[in-house]
C-alpha cells in the first residue's frame, strides 16, 4: 500500500508549517480523546469487562472508518497505521 502521509519533495516552506501544524492539534485532539475514553471506561466497567471494551471500540472504529468512506484497502491501511503507532516506542 503507498504512503498517504507522505509530503510530496517540493513542497512549499509555509504549507509545510501549516500542515506540521495540523498534524500537531489532530494529535493532540486524538490524546485528549483517548485519555477521555480511558477515563470514562475506568469509571464505568471492571477490568473484566476490559477484553470485551477493547474489541468493541475496535469493531467501532472500524465501523465507523468504513461508513465514512466505504473502502475496506482505507480502513486496513488505518489499522495498519494504527497499530504501528502504538508500538512505535515512546520518543
Amino acid at each position: 500500500m503507498t504512503d498517504k502521509t507522505a509530503t510530496p519533495p517540493d513542497i512549499d516552506p509555509e504549507l509545510a508549517k501549516k500542515i506540521a501544524s495540523y498534524k500537531r492539534r489532530v494529535e493532540t485532539q486524538v490524546a485528549e480523546i483517548k485519555r477521555d475514553l480511558a477515563q470514562w471506561i475506568t469509571e464505568t466497567t471492571s477490568p473484566a469487562d476490559y477484553t470485551e471494551v477493547s474489541t468493541a471500540l475496535l469493531e467501532l472504529a472500524f465501523e465507523r472508518k468504513l461508513a465514512i468512506d466505504d473502502d475496506a484497502a482505507d480502513v486496513f491501511d488505518l489499522i495498519q497505521r494504527a497499530f504501528q503507532r502504538v508500538l512505535r516506542p515512546a520518543q
